[in-house]
């Protein structure tokens, strides 16, 4: 896939997620605050409003101190958000499926940048469950299923042992180091005579 076209799917991907988060979220907002849970799938899936002030899937969702949580959650998505993109311009050349998850991931960190800038908190309404017999305690909207999925994803990547990948991740700085050997060494193999290289 030529790389003009990969990045206008991913872009492509990237912009629906944020459109799908956000057109639920306002149905969430209009149609089921203040209101009876919605049934989806009886005894499985069900739609109930809940304003999460804390982080994904209402993990430090703590009434105190709201003007310093804000700021700080929203810093944080900042730089996660600061770190992905580099992650994605290192490994830019690999192919389409390594580059997917951390798209997904950074629409759904846009997705709830966007509610914890504009309202301050994060509007959850997807509650899975089974039956009475196993509830999950948290709330999550698609931004925060988006994440999940991308992370999923990227572990299996990783079990792949793709070199490339494994350099981007490497805090170190591998990649780029790899890469200047690559060049060195290109580099001397274009300076043998060509009496030598026959």
């Amino acid at each position: 896939m030529k790389k003009g076209v990969k990045f206008s799917l991913l872009i492509v991907i990237l912009i629906a997620g944020l459109l799908a988060d956000w057109s639920s979220k306002q149905f969430a907002m209009s149609r089921i605050k203040n209101s009876s849970p919605i049934t989806i799938i009886d005894g499985l899936l069900e739609f109930s409003y809940v304003e999460n002030r804390g982080m994904v899937f209402g993990v430090l969702n703590d009434p105190d101190s709201a003007g310093l949580r804000r700021f700080t959650l929203a810093a944080l998505k900042v730089v996660s958000m600061i770190v992905i993109l580099f992650i994605i311009w290192r490994i830019r050349d690999l192919p389409f499926f390594y580059l997917l998850p951390f798209f997904m991931i950074l629409t759904g960190a846009i997705g709830n940048l966007i509610d914890r800038v504009r309202y301050g908190f994060v509007v959850d309404f997807i509650h899975m469950h089974w039956r009475d017999k196993l509830d999950y305690p948290w709330l999550y909207n698609i931004a925060d299923a988006l994440v999940v999925v991308g992370i999923f994803i990227l572990l299996i990547l990783l079990f792949t042992k793709n070199e490339a990948l494994e350099n981007a991740l490497d805090p170190f700085g591998k990649a780029g180091a790899s890469s200047s050997s690559d060049s060195q060494s290109s580099h001397e193999k274009s300076a043998i005579p060509p009496e030598e290289e026959l």
